[in-house]
């Protein structure tokens, strides 16, 4: 297989960066010397068949899994290794993969308490600081079309209203850069196409930076501007939709009928 080079982005432009990143799981070589930048401001997708490692890149590079080589760089700092919540805290949020909803709190109670998570105070229900942070619940919660929801439970939401609500706790850690995986797994059509105004108004009115993972394909090439193929752990290429559409490769890898 040829390996098409992997496009690069100027140092001074770049909020992610990973060098030579690898992860074993047992005889499993998940990833392999993934070497992958992204552009501060940038709405980029990474795709791949089904164990081709999107998922464990997404776990090395929010602290989830500690890589067995490389590096992890984010906005700057050498963030290799760290726990989730320090990465977190350094303004990297994940969303979708791993639901955090408390399923018998509101809709406000659930961000509320992740908004004091990031402030400090958190699950502090009977003082105070139940007001301080309610202002910017509430501004989440207009972002993210859930004011008409605030008082519901949510175990009781809809499948894309839980989405959002999910992608609203990602935002209560104020991130720069959010991670995606699978935005739009089991939603209606509908559910999706609110969800990808979204996640666009995210990143072109708010200028958050944007990585995630997807499986609709129309998703991917009607919302990346940059898609990464990975393979059996490796990067394989990258470019813009037209270019990856257009790619031998991705025709045989993925898009052939191998995902």
């Amino acid at each position: 297989m040829t390996v098409t080079p992997i496009e690069t982005v100027a140092a001074t432009d770049t909020i992610l960066e990973t060098r030579g990143l690898t992860k074993d799981f047992g005889g499993l070589r998940a990833t392999n010397d993934v070497s992958f930048t992204l552009a501060r401001g940038a709405k980029e997708a990474i795709i791949g068949p089904n164990g081709a490692g999107k998922s464990t890149f997404f776990a090395l590079v929010s602290g989830r899994h500690r890589p067995d080589a490389g590096s992890v760089t984010f906005d700057g700092q050498d963030v290799t290794g760290l726990p989730p919540h320090e990465i977190a805290r350094r303004g990297m949020s994940r969303a979708f993969q791993v639901s955090s909803i408390f399923n018998r709190l509101t809709v406000l109670e659930n961000v509320r308490s992740a908004v004091q998570v990031r402030r400090g105070r958190a699950f502090d229900f009977f003082s105070d600081a139940r007001r301080v942070a309610l202002d910017r619940t509430e501004e989440i919660l207009a972002l993210c079309r859930l004011a008409d929801r605030r008082h519901v439970p949510a175990g009781e939401l809809s499948q894309g209203d839980k989405k959002k609500l999910e992608l609203a706790l990602a935002l209560a850690g104020e991130p720069r850069l959010l991670l995606l995986d699978e935005p739009t797994a089991g939603m209606s059509l509908e559910e999706t196409r609110e969800t990808m105004a979204l996640v666009d108004d995210l990143n072109e009115s708010h200028g958050l930076t944007i990585l995630f993972t997807e499986h609709d394909m129309s998703v991917v090439f009607n919302h990346a501007r940059r898609i990464t193929l990975l393979h059996r752990g490796r990067m394989i290429l990258s470019g813009s939709p037209a270019e990856v559409r257009a790619n031998d490769e991705v025709q045989s890898i993925y898009l052939g009928g191998q995902a």
